[in-house]
């Protein structure tokens, strides 16, 4: 595939315009398998209001970032990293999650 006829692949930084949609998205038994399944509505929200402070102002020492994973102007997931604590040290930590129209 020639450069100009690649698809428009982005990162977003995380926002009210559709980030909790997008975590609603996300938030299926099937992509929530391996992860305790889902959240209700009030953890998502939660959720997203963390994700909006993440690497912001007012987000956690050490930073991080939330994104959107666009394609060709549509969302289709979503990716991040941030700061955690593992056995007693620092480390770096990633989740992402592809909404299922776009896997494959």
């Amino acid at each position: 595939m020639e450069r100009s006829q690649q698809p428009d692949l982005r990162l977003e930084p995380w926002s009210d315009e559709g980030g909790l949609a997008l975590l609603t998205g996300l938030n299926t038994p099937e992509m929530t398998e391996h992860l305790g399944g889902p959240e209700t509505p009030e953890k998502l929200a939660d959720r997203h209001l963390r994700y909006l402070r993440l690497g912001g102002p007012d987000g956690p020492v050490g930073g991080g970032r939330m994104f959107r994973i666009t394609l060709g102007g549509e969302t289709a997931g979503a990716i991040g990293y941030w700061e955690t604590t593992w056995q007693g040290e620092a480390v770096w930590e990633t989740g992402w999650g592809v909404l299922p129209g776009f896997q494959g």
